[in-house]
Parts: structure tokens; C-alpha cells; sequence
């Protein structure tokens, strides 16, 4: 899945990239190079469930790397 768009909050991710963990997106940042102030909201907070520890990653990675996990089927 590649996307420009931020990850809804609260959602979950499955790294599709060994070692596998599921992560939940907890909001967003903003890295900037060099006072660049056009770039908004290009780094996604994530928590880590595998190993429970709150991290970052940047918003082309993260939709490179992750895939979102799929509601089951509604009954």
C-alpha cells in the first residue's frame, strides 16, 4: 500500500517486512529540515506492540513497510 495520506489515528498496521509487529498509530509530528516550513505533518507516532515501546516513522516509509490489518467480516 502506498498512499500520501496520514493514517487515521487509532488505526492498526502490520509490518509486512520481517521482523513482523503490529503498531497503532498514536498521532503526528513534524520533522523539519532546515526551518523548511512548508513540510506539515510527515512523521507518524506509532506504538510498537511486539516490543510495547513508542516510536516514529516517517509518513513514505510507513506506507511502504506497513499494511493496514482489515476489519473481519460483518455479520
Amino acid at each position: 500500500m502506498t498512499t500520501t495520506y496520514l493514517p487515521p489515528i487509532g488505526s492498526v498496521w502490520m509490518r509486512v517486512k520481517h521482523p513482523h509487529d503490529i503498531v497503532i498509530v498514536k498521532g503526528y509530528n513534524t520533522v523539519a529540515p532546515s526551518g523548511d516550513k512548508t513540510v506539515k505533518n510527515n512523521v507518524i507516532k506509532i506504538h510498537k506492540v511486539n516490543s510495547n515501546t513508542p516510536t516514529i516513522e516517517i509518513l513514505h516509509m510507513f506506507t511502504w513497510h506497513y499494511k493496514l490489518l482489515q476489519q473481519g467480516e460483518q455479520q
